[in-house]
């Protein structure tokens, strides 16, 4: 009773071994697919960083609790700090992050919903935006 059964996996081996399925080209497709499927979903249902207006960011700083405000400016080209007329930052735009650097000797890494990272003095730490 075992040696059929035994033949029969031992043909369905074989012939899956011919057919070129190349397991890690679909778990990458997988991937390309879950990633899409969560920024269509990010970009319809969450709120983007500055589709608003100004953004304020919460983030611990060595135990204590930090503010800063970051502020379209320039018609929308950069980022300023504290209001329209404070320091200029630059903004990147990537597919997960707008990411705003130069202003508060940090870089803030903010995505869609409201949480992000903030990058500075030698460690990140998670942070809120509203």
């Amino acid at each position: 009773m075992r040696g059929p059964w035994v033949a029969a996996m031992a043909a369905a081996l074989a012939v899956a071994g011919c057919a070129g399925f190349d397991p890690d080209t679909a778990g990458l497709e997988y991937v390309d697919a879950e990633r899409d499927a969560y920024r269509a979903f990010a970009a319809s249902f969450s709120e983007v960083p500055f589709s608003k207006g100004a953004v304020s960011v919460v983030a611990s700083d060595h135990g204590a609790m930090r503010t800063y405000t970051l502020v379209p400016c320039r018609g929308g080209t950069a980022i300023c700090g504290g209001s329209a007329h404070g320091p200029v930052g630059h903004l990147e735009r990537t597919p997960d992050y707008m990411i705003v650097r130069g202003l508060y000797s940090r870089e803030f890494w903010l995505s869609p919903g409201g949480d992000g990272a903030l990058v500075g003095n030698g460690h990140t730490v998670a942070l809120a935006w509203n």
